[in-house]
């Protein structure tokens, strides 16, 4: 298994880098759908959360950067450096491939964005990719959080108390992708954050922000 890993992955690399190499953004985007479709092909865990999960559902707000939650983080660690990526800035999670330019963030072994600590994922299936090469790589459906969570994330980030907060933009970016993903999904979203707030898992600080910036009132 671990040779054919290597290949699939490295194989990837170089045709997406190759594919998108005008656009970091959706190369980013591209190797955050096809990372966690090999590896999911291996039986590794591999959910796309942060910026790419937002510049999934939004088709519009793109990142330079990949972030993975994964259960078996250590071998996925292991994985990178062996393909080419070593640790970046002395942190353990954070992995670059100079050859390629991509970063890539394990940020966690489970989905927990303030009191939510129960993932809600949904799967990405070839049928749903329009590009013809993201398409063609994909060994398995990619797993990524729900626009529920991604909106969520970026609350959290929007929270100064919050350890997802951004203090580059004091949190600016971060409410203007919750904003766009909010307007996609409306429906969507607000149901579902009714239920959360319903069962009490719901942080007093989230509860505000979403009626403060969000104009969210729950019930």
């Amino acid at each position: 298994m671990t040779e054919d890993i290597h290949q699939d992955l490295v194989s990837a690399l170089s045709k997406l880098s190759d594919h998108f190499a005008d656009d970091p953004e959706a190369l980013h985007l591209a190797v955050a759908i096809v990372f966690s479709s090999i590896l999911r092909k291996y039986n590794l865990s591999c959910i796309l959360v942060g910026g790419q999960s937002a510049a999934y559902w939004s088709r519009t707000i793109g990142s330079t950067d990949t972030d993975f939650v994964s259960r078996d983080t250590d071998i996925f660690s292991e994985i990178l450096l062996k393909i080419g990526f070593y640790q970046k800035d002395n942190f353990s999670f954070r992995f670059y491939h100079p050859s390629f330019n991509i970063l890539i963030e394990l940020v966690g072994e489970k989905i927990e964005i303030g009191n939510i600590k129960n993932p809600r994922t949904v799967y990405i299936k070839q049928n749903d990719i329009n590009d013809p090469l993201v398409k063609s790589l994909m060994k398995a459906p990619a797993e990524i959080i729900d626009p529920t969570l991604t909106f969520i994330n970026y609350v959290e980030a929007s929270i100064k108390s919050s350890e997802w907060f951004d203090y580059e933009d004091e949190g600016a970016l971060a409410i203007e992708r919750a904003l766009a993903l909010f307007s996609l999904y409306h429906d969507y979203i607000l149901d579902n954050l009714n239920t959360i707030y319903k069962n009490n898992i719901m942080s007093k600080e989230q509860s505000t922000i979403l009626l403060e910036k969000f104009g969210i009132k729950l019930k």
